[in-house]
């Protein structure tokens, strides 16, 4: 029986750590990438990728030849099966109308009536913010890579005012300056690389436009998608470990960064910092399920959010180009 052979896009080989052992990906021919953890390889021409087991690849074209072990993990594919490995994240529909309608809250704070605007949200996930962004606004555009979760949104959360399209926010199919606003919650860490993401992101905004950002630290102590203490903060390695010893996966895929690195990352754009407002006045911004205001918790937050501002464990910007 002959191995399966996934095409993938002509620029750009990538594949998923958890094919079956067996498979083949191969890259069309042109000039091809394989990204890996420590930096990039660089391949020209036809490239197979075989899969001898889930943490061991090999790989070859005309001028590399290698292999990727357990010790040097592929982070070469996007996080496309977000939606199987964490599917309350993604499915849940409390959650995700609660944190639209915080995003909301600071886009129409700083832009007042989005009702003229047009919104691209990446990493749309399943729709349930989406459709609740399109109740407000001209048009929305939902891109995620995870396919299952794109036709769910097709299915469950379509309105006639959105589109979902399966992409890669890295590489975007639309032309310069297409949007108004952009949302990109909690998705530069699920990225192979984030500085693509953010170019892209500045691209398709048109200018005066604004991107609203949520960004994860790398320095809180518990790890929001695995709710593990220290597992952001600990090196590559040992955080594959850790997750293992917890029985809570076999690769830890995200890559948070730290308060100056996020700086550095967005430095693109003016930033228009909203973490200390939506500490304030929570109640203002839809946050008063993280925050009850006039609680211990709240005026603990407001103190340490003066103090040690770096240390925050999510930021909330708005990106202006």
């Amino acid at each position: 029986m002959p191995l399966p052979v996934i095409a993938l896009r002509p620029v750009r080989c990538r594949l998923l750590l958890d094919l079956r052992p067996g498979a083949v990906v191969a890259g069309a021919n042109g000039p091809a990438r394989i990204y890996r953890w420590n930096g990039e390889v660089e391949a020209s021409g036809e490239i197979t990728v075989q899969v001898r087991s889930r943490l061991s690849l090999e790989l070859s074209a005309p001028v590399f030849r290698g292999r990727l072990t357990e010790n040097e993990p592929g982070m070469i594919e996007l996080q496309k099966g977000f939606s199987d490995s964490h599917p309350t994240a993604v499915f849940d529909v409390d959650s995700r109308q609660q944190k639209a309608r915080k995003v909301l809250a600071v886009l129409e704070d700083y832009l007042g009536d989005l009702g003229k605007l047009s919104i691209l949200e990446v990493g749309c996930a399943a729709g349930v913010g989406t459709k609740v962004y399109g109740a407000r606004a001209a048009s929305v555009v939902g891109i995620d890579i995870d396919g299952p979760a794109v036709l769910f949104a097709r299915a469950r959360n379509r309105a006639d005012n959105i589109v979902y399209c399966v992409m890669d926010s890295q590489a975007m199919g639309f032309p310069d300056a297409a949007f108004d606003v952009v949302i990109c919650a909690h998705v530069y860490e699920h990225v192979p690389d984030a500085r693509r993401l953010i170019g892209e992101l500045h691209r398709v905004l048109k200018k005066g436009g604004v991107c609203f950002f949520a960004a994860g630290n790398k320095w809180r102590v518990i790890e929001p998608h695995y709710r593990l203490p220290f597992l952001s903060m600990v090196p590559k390695p040992l955080a594959h470990r850790y997750l293992r010893i917890a029985g809570r996966g076999d690769c830890y895929y995200e890559n948070h960064l730290s308060y100056w690195r996020l700086r550095e990352l967005v430095s693109p754009f003016e930033i228009i910092d909203y973490t200390k407002r939506t500490i304030d006045f929570p109640s203002a911004f839809c946050a008063t399920d993280m925050l009850r205001e006039g609680s211990v918790k709240h005026r603990l937050s407001q103190f340490l959010i003066r103090v040690a501002y770096w240390a925050c464990p999510t930021f909330l910007w708005l990106l202006r180009k």
